[in-house]
């Protein structure tokens, strides 16, 4: 049964997947331990919508879709359809503090999981913050945006200030001084609609403008940014114009830097095809450094080193527009014949009934190497033809 008896210490090796059959059952669980709401945290600081992207990428776009429309690899699966962030509607109703409660506690009735402290792989309030920041980035279009630039420095920006903070040239003479825009508290808990309509004739004096209703909504899309930091979705889909991946070589059975060797660093497309391959030499401080320009954002690296009979990998890792240095170490292990620390440490078996009185046994093995060494064998030779 077993093909490969060459085990990394330190490491859980599943010999055989079953990981398309488990993850159901992992939801199901997880959908049986709903979050309990929290009180809204307000961000430290000011939410960092390119950060978020990466975040929603990793987290959301299975679900939710890489450009937010609802229409993820998962999508179909849901008792609900995911929210389609690009729908107009949605980016005029949306309220930062519903959005980032939703985030945090979840919403199991439409399979949404929480992602505060209730989840097994929760994220920090920041990066739920950041998140509120990709999902406005992603629902609003760049060109309104820049529409709602245009009339902001035309109508507003004499009271408001260029920067939003009220401080304009104007403000002194306002009976009561302009709203600062950059405060995350004066839009927590507005939604656009809410601020479009205390731009209506006649509910601000100061507000003494004839602008049609597509002008104002562009303004107020503009104004959200001095909450949050925009970014332009569209682009992270171009290259990174330049690249950095270093990391160091550790021998982690004697604890030595491992130098002078060659490593080999490869790209691969989303779907494992390999594109790119190329290779460097160890310093004599155990590091090494690629330099990569004009590479796609959406390749997975990993860098490995040979040993012996063997190779050594890092984990895999990507590059983006907002982490263009990459950190990927590799440690590598002598062999050993010994098997004295191996062990199975767990073992599950799930039967499936396919039909016709029949039921596959599948059994799921996760074996342990508690040694500084990699266990290739009691032969020491790679098993043939199995």
């Amino acid at each position: 049964m077993f093909r490969n008896k060459r085990y990394h210490p330190g490491a859980s090796r599943v010999l055989f997947s079953l990981i398309a059959l488990l993850l159901p059952l992992f939801l199901f669980l997880l959908s049986a331990h709903p979050g309990v709401a929290q009180e809204p945290v307000l961000p430290s600081e000011t939410p960092d919508g390119e950060a978020g992207l990466d975040l929603f990428s990793a987290r959301c776009a299975n679900c939710h879709g890489e450009t937010g429309a609802g229409d993820g690899d998962l999508s179909a699966n849901l008792p609900t359809p995911p929210k389609d962030f690009t729908d107009p509607a949605y980016r005029q109703t949306a309220e930062p503090a519903t959005m980032y409660d939703i985030i945090t506690t979840g919403n199991l009735d439409v399979g949404m999981p929480p992602f505060g402290s209730a989840s097994s792989n929760p994220i920090d309030d920041t990066g739920r913050w950041d998140l509120v920041a990709a999902v406005y980035s992603l629902s609003t279009p760049p060109e309104a945006i820049e529409q709602g630039q245009a009339v902001y420095e035309s109508e507003c920006a004499a009271c408001h200030g260029d920067t939003g903070m009220g401080y304009g040239p104007d403000a002194a003479d306002l009976a009561t001084p302009p709203a600062d825009l950059t405060q995350v508290d004066y839009w927590f808990n507005r939604s656009n609609q809410a601020v479009f309509n205390t731009l209506a004739p006649g509910v601000v004096d100061a507000h003494a403008y004839e602008l049609s209703d597509d002008d104002l909504w562009a303004v107020v899309d503009y104004a959200r940014t001095f909450s949050y930091d925009y970014v332009n979705s569209a682009i992270l889909s171009q290259p990174i114009a330049a690249g950095v991946i270093t990391g160091d070589v550790l021998n982690g059975t004697t604890g030595m830097p491992f130098i002078g060797e060659t490593v080999s660093l490869r790209a691969f497309t989303p779907d494992l095809t390999e594109t790119m391959s190329m290779s460097t030499t160890v310093e004599t401080d155990g590091t090494f450094r690629f330099d990569l320009t004009d590479v796609p954002p959406d390749w997975i690296y990993i860098a490995s080193v040979p040993y012996g009979d063997l190779s050594f990998n890092s984990a895999a890792n990507q590059l983006s527009h907002g982490n263009s240095e990459l950190e990927m170490p590799i440690t590598v292990f002598d062999s050993t014949t010994d098997p004295s620390a191996i062990s199975i440490a767990q073992l599950h078996v799930v039967l499936e009934f396919t039909g016709e009185d029949r039921v596959r046994v599948n059994e799921l093995y996760i074996i342990n190497n508690d040694s500084d060494t990699v266990f290739i064998g009691e032969s020491g030779t790679q098993p043939r033809g199995r």
